[in-house]
């Protein structure tokens, strides 16, 4: 009876959850967050992930930290709309163009960073995430202006 009613406790405040840190534990896959279907803030540097799959069921996601990975491709987060800020720097994405068609669907984006990638060592790196996604306010670290 105590082990169903902790189970119980625990999967409410797994629905209640909005920010989850889980930085540094080695992972390489995203498994079981789809319990956390109200998070909204997603700390997952650190580790040995290669995709960002396993995130279906967290489309309420705005901020996404996935520093210091293994990842290849951004395929898999297009469903993750409400994004506001995307962190994937010092992991290996190439392939500028085809990364940016993923990020195009993310409207609400304000602040990516993909620094210290493969990709950003592409020829007019800066120029092309710009006006791929004009809706960006902060580029590595840097604001993006007019000019």
């Amino acid at each position: 009876m105590e082990d169903t009613t902790r189970l119980r406790r625990n999967a409410k405040e797994m629905k209640r959850t909005e920010t989850l840190f889980l930085c540094g534990m080695k992972l390489e896959e995203l498994d079981d967050l789809e319990a956390f279907e109200n998070l909204k803030w997603l700390w997952i540097a650190r580790n040995a992930l290669t995709s960002l799959q396993g995130l279906q069921a967290n489309a309420r996601l705005h901020g996404l930290f996935a520093s210091h990975n293994e990842i290849r491709t951004l395929a898999g987060i297009e469903w993750l709309t409400q994004l506001e800020e995307l962190v994937l720097a010092g992991n290996k994405l190439q392939g500028l163009q085809c990364q940016l068609g993923v990020l195009r669907r993310l409207r609400r984006l304000r602040r990516l960073d993909l620094a210290n990638n493969p990709l950003a060592e592409e020829t007019r790196y800066r120029q092309h995430v710009i006006r791929a996604l004009p809706w960006l306010r902060i580029l590595d670290g840097l604001r993006v202006t007019d000019n």
